[in-house]
């Protein structure tokens, strides 16, 4: 999918508008999924929102996290927006698209949304199951910079940047 210019984003939202199916997961050119293990799983599992698994982020393997938004992002529903979870489409009727305005965090911000509202959300979570690995090399990867900064203001924006936030931040520069 092409978005002629208009951002990784737009490219996704555009693919999520025009797919036939109830659900989808995204992976970059650098990523790597673990199809075997997705279907698997996949053929066992009735209607859900968000399918969460553990993926693979350079060397280490993340896991959901638990916790709290503000200390963990993301994280604390999910192990990684590419690769490591299956989103049900129609979450974008209640939360909207992915933000075009945001070159790196608008990934981050519609996780933020499902997690402030999850539990109207049906969440399955398959720890023990590899989904893929995330490459290393994208641009939320090398322009660090960029994504502490739109990570904090998506922070801000949806009311869960506190002093905890802070670490989370400052490990994006890390």
């Amino acid at each position: 999918v092409r978005s002629n210019g208009k951002g990784i984003y737009a490219a996704l939202n555009s693919a999520i508008m025009s797919m036939n199916f109830s659900y989808y997961i995204v992976s970059g050119v650098d990523d790597r999924i673990f199809l075997v293990s997705i279907f698997e799983i996949l053929n066992k599992t009735n209607k859900f929102d968000i399918l969460a698994f553990s993926a693979m982020i350079g060397d280490r393997i993340t896991v959901p996290r638990g916790g709290s938004v503000s200390r963990f992002g993301q994280f604390c529903l999910i192990s990684s927006h590419a690769i490591g979870t299956i989103y049900n489409k129609k979450l974008h009727d209640t939360f909207g698209m992915y933000d075009t305005g945001l070159k790196i965090a608008a990934d981050q911000e519609f996780n933020i949304k499902l997690i402030l509202a999850r539990e109207k959300l049906k969440l399955l979570e398959y720890r023990s199951i590899l989904s893929g690995r995330f490459g290393t090399y994208g641009v939320s990867s090398r322009r660090r910079v960029l994504s502490a900064f739109e990570l904090s203001q998506v922070l801000f924006k949806h009311r869960v940047l506190n002093f905890r936030s802070i670490f989370l931040i400052v490990r994006c520069l890390l």
